[in-house]
């Protein structure tokens, strides 16, 4: 039977972590059954009396990146089934209970995402951001979608498994790390990836899924919550302009894209590559008007006409081919 692993990251942000943590020791799968392990990078008397009290795992990383902190945090994980929380998010009680049965009963299932409920700083419920949840296209709650489906995108006229998986099966169907539980070995075989990683470890694991030919599982249970709190690194176009988080961000999302798209995919452009393309596009742009450098970077007017091709002619390609950008 499965063991889970609850791997909890947090970065100079202690605020919310403690009721995260709380979430977690709240659970209804008994506590034999899962571990925790935090990663964070500073000490707090009230959190670290928590995790002491619990006899959970704790590891210092002050790296900001998200890959190196989940690979120190799986160094110190025994668990098969990694489950993973954000310091600022909540699981629901259900959450691991729910987890370690989808895991029992579907032993070739190594993707499950739920969906989740939107709160805000201060935990009330925005039910006006319930469009920014993953769901089901299918009309089930429930969804197993096996390798051997997913391996037929082209007989469909499809060019990307993962467009194919978005479009035929589940909306935003890699998106938030807390609705995520995967199989170890999706981190353990692509660890040198993962190293490199600085954020999209929700992207990085479904197209570990795939790559690993593993069956995906999708429910519209939402067994936990996403706090919006408008510093969310997801959340970047909240930001101002002039906010040098947010160039750093795009840099960072432009970067984490192409990697994944290069690791994971025997074939090049990709969906990946589209969003990495993307998301430099809207740096270079930004730069361009505050008069920021711009790293030696210049569009790649090839990947954004596969892109195009293939169904995902996103608004900044549009306009680039309307208004190319001149640097």
């Amino acid at each position: 039977m499965p063991f889970i692993s609850v791997i909890v990251a947090a970065y100079r942000r202690r605020q919310y972590l403690y009721n995260a943590l709380l979430s977690v020791k709240a659970q209804t799968l008994p506590k034999d059954k899962y571990e925790v392990v935090v990663v964070k990078d500073f000490e707090d008397p009230q959190i670290d009396g928590l995790i002491k009290e619990m006899g959970w795992k704790s590891a210092y990383s002050d790296v900001e990146h998200q890959g190196p902190k989940y690979l120190i945090g799986l160094l110190e994980a025994s668990g098969d089934v990694i489950a993973l929380l954000d310091d600022d998010d909540i699981f629901k009680p259900t959450k691991l209970e729910y987890v370690y049965n989808v895991f029992s009963q579907n032993p070739d299932v190594g993707y499950l995402q739920h969906t989740f409920e939107v709160i805000n700083a201060n935990g009330v419920p925005m039910p006006c951001l319930a469009r920014e949840a993953p769901r089901n296209i299918v009309n089930v709650n429930e969804l197993k979608v096996p390798w051997d489906e997913v391996r037929k995108h082209r007989s469909y006229g499809v060019l990307d498994p993962v467009v194919y998986i978005l479009t035929r099966y589940r909306i935003f169907a890699d998106k938030n790390g807390g609705a995520l539980t995967v199989k170890r070995e999706l981190f353990e075989r692509h660890k040198d990836a993962l190293a490199k990683l600085s954020l999209a470890i929700d992207s990085f694991l479904l197209a570990s899924a795939i790559a690993e030919r593993t069956s995906l599982y999708f429910s519209n249970e939402a067994l936990s919550l996403w706090r919006y709190h408008g510093s969310n690194i997801s959340t970047w176009y909240v930001l101002p302009d002039g906010d040098e988080r947010k160039m750093s961000v795009l840099y960072r999302y432009y970067i984490s894209y192409g990697l994944i798209s290069r690791t994971f995919f025997d074939f090049y452009p990709n969906y990946y590559a589209c969003l990495s393309e993307e998301h430099k596009l809207i740096y270079l742009d930004l730069a361009k008007r505050l008069g920021k450098p711009t790293a030696g970077l210049t569009p790649d007017r090839s990947v954004m006409l596969w892109c195009c091709v293939a169904g995902l002619c996103l608004n900044e390609f549009q306009r680039y081919f309307m208004a190319p950008i001149r640097l």
